[in-house]
């Protein structure tokens, strides 16, 4: 009987995970803290605040939105495994 209430348990836990994945709120949420983890340590001086999240279907990948003290907008370009685009400081 503790097994099988185990194992139920273990399956509802899988479902849920799976549907906040599938509707993009678990991949949007670690995108949101891994840019506000990366505009802090990269950016301390400028003191960015989180603004928005949105996906983007054609580049398959979450636009994070941030303002700084002076009231300046910037985005940048992540995964679920960090920033791929940083517009402040462009590759090459």
């Amino acid at each position: 009987m503790f097994k099988s209430k185990r194992i139920n348990m273990l399956i509802v836990i899988t479902i849920l995970v799976a549907v906040l994945w599938l509707i993009r709120l678990i991949p949007s949420g670690i995108c949101i803290l891994a840019a506000k983890s990366y505009m802090e340590d990269k950016y301390p001086e400028r003191k960015f605040r989180y603004s928005f999240v949105e996906y983007s279907s054609n580049h398959g990948k979450y636009f994070v939105h941030f303002v700084d003290k002076d009231g300046n907008r910037t985005n940048v370009m992540t995964t679920v495994f960090g920033v791929d685009y940083d517009p402040l400081d462009p590759p090459g």
